[in-house]
């Protein structure tokens, strides 16, 4: 998890391998991650969706024009609601 608060705080070096550090820290804590590019559309391509398998809580989706706000949007809005069972609490 403290890779995904690192990325939130910073909001910088979105690279294909910190996208990947959050798909394995989400996997871990046993959430699911899916990434999104949807070419047919002419706005807010890029789909960040984050659900739960046992539906602890409700699913989380954010589309953006860009990768990285899709994805530092669905990561704030997921270490809040996680922030209680995982001792962390984004800013």
């Amino acid at each position: 998890m403290q890779d995904i608060i690192e990325l939130i705080e910073t909001g910088e070096n979105v690279s294909p391998d910190t996208i990947f550090k959050c798909f394995q820290e989400i996997g871990e804590i046993g959430d699911i991650m899916i990434f999104k590019i949807d070419a047919g559309r002419d706005e807010n391509q890029y789909t960040i969706v984050i659900s739960s398998p046992d539906m602890s809580f409700e699913s989380i989706r954010y589309d953006a024009s860009t990768i990285e706000e899709s994805l530092l949007k669905a990561l704030k809005k997921y270490t809040s609601i996680k922030g209680a069972h995982c001792s962390i609490v984004a800013n």
